[in-house]
């Protein structure tokens, strides 16, 4: 449990931490781990899936990876995607076929299923019975005699009695996706909130409604339970802060495929999870793109620079990051200009995590809060500075003056105080060139 703090006012245990420019201010996590709900043709509804580069998604959701875009795109950099339906089983069909005997339903609802067909074939006195994706065998059971004896497959569920009567193909039919509604976010987002992720992609979603229910989730996670996490949505700079992004543009890919701002997000979720609080994206380029789909002038570009837009500009037969930054565009003493860049928040992020994790794990309702106990407590935060400093990501560190535990006026509280001066990518160069 974790979060900021203003007054010594918590009720749960935990570690509360508050990042505040100019002021005193406070071994990183895993990255690479993003997570989307996704509207799917096939698959678990309601479920978090975990998948990476070696899952058989063909198995899970009836498609190769490279034909789920929004997966595919955000495994061009991130390490796995935590996947969840969000297809209601409500008003969404399974497909289904009876012949004789025999009925096959799809596993799951969607329009998917209407590609399954089974084949019985005569094998002397028995049957095999074959299920088919399309034209791709998944499943075959030889010399069955009656329905009963059928198991059910990752695809189809059986059910029925008798014998068994052939048949060159019976085509499943009547699947249907059902619509995707609000409260299916809502579902999603208690379920995947206990699951450990970096970035959250808002895929393919315009709805404001819809992004402004994902703002206040994200707010309450970073700045109440102190789980630090980004969310990537499409053309909202609007949410004016520093733990969302606002993809203004899209790309298109070089097989020409276009994916537009509320899709480039699944590419952008899984950079910003894979990079390393050492690493900014700025300049860097889009896997597979060779163009943007929308190109803005000198001035609009700058536009939208200033009002917290993540882009995406066309360079040398490639889409590339402009600039790699936060919706934050509006500053204030404790949340400057720096707030705004991905790589800064990284780091910040890295260094709360971090520490919340060491406080849980090894010092809360263990270690006495005494003299001893909150120098032992130091010395863990020193050593996890010590890290970011050695790799880049903060400069500068004074473990002498940097770091303050003390005690309060509440025997079982204590202030940590961390000053932790975060590196920043060189983005601007200024040069003066003289011409001859």
């Amino acid at each position: 449990m974790g979060g900021t703090w203003t007054t010594q006012n918590k009720v749960r245990p935990g570690v509360y931490i508050n990042f505040e420019q100019t002021r005193m201010q406070s071994e990183q996590l895993h990255r690479g781990i993003v997570t989307m709900p996704l509207d799917l043709d096939f698959g678990k509804e309601h479920e978090v899936i975990e998948v990476s580069h070696n899952t058989d998604t063909f198995g899970i959701f009836g498609e190769e990876l490279h034909n789920i875009v929004p997966i595919r795109e955000a495994l061009k950099r991130a390490e796995k995607v935590l996947v969840y339906r969000l297809n209601p089983v409500s008003t969404g069909a399974k497909a289904t076929v009876t012949h004789n005997n025999l009925t096959a339903t799809a596993k799951y609802t969607g329009i998917k299923g209407n590609e399954l067909k089974v084949v019985v074939e005569s094998n002397q006195d028995k049957f095999n019975v074959k299920t088919f994706v399309g034209n791709k065998l998944v499943d075959a059971q030889k010399s069955v005699t009656n329905v009963e004896q059928l198991h059910n497959n990752s695809f189809v569920d059986f059910s029925g009695t008798g014998k068994l009567s052939a048949t060159a193909s019976a085509s499943l039919s009547g699947g249907a996706n059902g619509s995707v509604i609000e409260d299916n976010y809502k579902s999603y987002r208690e379920a995947i909130e206990v699951y450990y992720f970096n970035t959250c992609a808002l895929y393919s979603v315009s709805d404001n409604t819809i992004k402004n229910a994902f703002k206040d989730w994200v707010k309450r996670l970073r700045d109440n339970e102190g789980n630090k996490v980004t969310l990537v949505a499409e053309n909202y700079s609007n949410a004016d802060y520093e733990g969302i992004i606002s993809v203004k543009n899209g790309v298109m890919l070089d097989d020409g495929t276009v994916l537009p701002a509320k899709k480039a997000t699944a590419w952008v979720a899984g950079a910003t999870a894979a990079a390393n609080t050492n690493e900014s994206l700025t300049y860097d380029f889009y896997d597979g793109a060779i163009d943007v789909d929308y190109k803005y002038n000198h001035a609009s570009i700058e536009d939208y620079i200033n009002d917290g837009e993540f882009l995406f500009t066309s360079y040398d037969g490639k889409a590339r990051v402009e600039y790699d930054i936060n919706s934050l565009h509006s500053f204030t003493k404790d949340k400057g200009r720096m707030f705004r860049k991905n790589r800064v928040m990284r780091t910040l992020d890295g260094i709360n995590n971090q520490i919340t994790k060491i406080g849980n794990d090894y010092f809360i309702g263990k270690i006495s809060n005494n003299e001893d106990g909150r120098n032992l407590l130091k010395n863990e935060i020193i050593k996890c500075l010590q890290k970011y400093d050695n790799n880049g990501s903060i400069t500068n560190l004074d473990t002498q003056k940097d770091v303050q535990v003390l005690a309060s006026d509440d025997t079982d509280v204590v202030i940590v105080r961390i000053a932790a001066q975060p590196v920043d990518g060189m983005e601007k160069l200024y040069m003066t060139v003289e011409v001859k």
